[in-house]
């Protein structure tokens, strides 16, 4: 319960500063993700790509527990975020092939390259995970 009240606090500090940076584009992702060999940029590349994906899953996480009452076990935590965002990734997927596909996505839409990188993330692997 500490955690949830820490985490919501630091979300609403967050989130209720006038100074919030804008956000990164996918422009700005794909160019950090092109670099062939091991750099502060494929660094960045990797921390930005997860940890969108982990903030997409514990934002939707929110929603659902704010409807729902009781604990949720981390089967279900993965399973509801999942399915809120669009996407259910295999766990048999590896790291590499979920950076494969977000870079693959940014290539082949120019036209969406200035939007918010965490929404073509998401755009990305609800493509190509799409939850049966």
């Amino acid at each position: 319960m500490f955690i949830r009240r820490l985490f919501l606090t630091c979300v609403l500090a967050t989130f209720g500063s006038q100074n919030i940076a804008e956000p990164f584009s996918g422009n700005d992702i794909l160019h950090a993700c092109e670099g062939g060999e091991a750099t502060v940029q494929q660094g960045f590349c990797f921390g930005y790509v997860f940890g969108a994906v982990e903030g997409l899953k514990w934002g939707a996480l929110i929603g659902v527990v704010s409807k729902s009452s009781g604990e949720i076990d981390s089967e279900q935590f993965d399973f509801l975020s999942s399915a809120a965002l669009g996407f259910c990734i295999p766990p048999t997927v590896e790291n590499g092939q979920v950076l494969d596909i977000v870079v693959r996505y940014l290539v082949e839409t120019p036209e969406k390259r200035h939007e918010s990188a965490r929404t073509l993330i998401q755009s990305a692997l609800a493509s190509s995970f799409p939850c049966s």
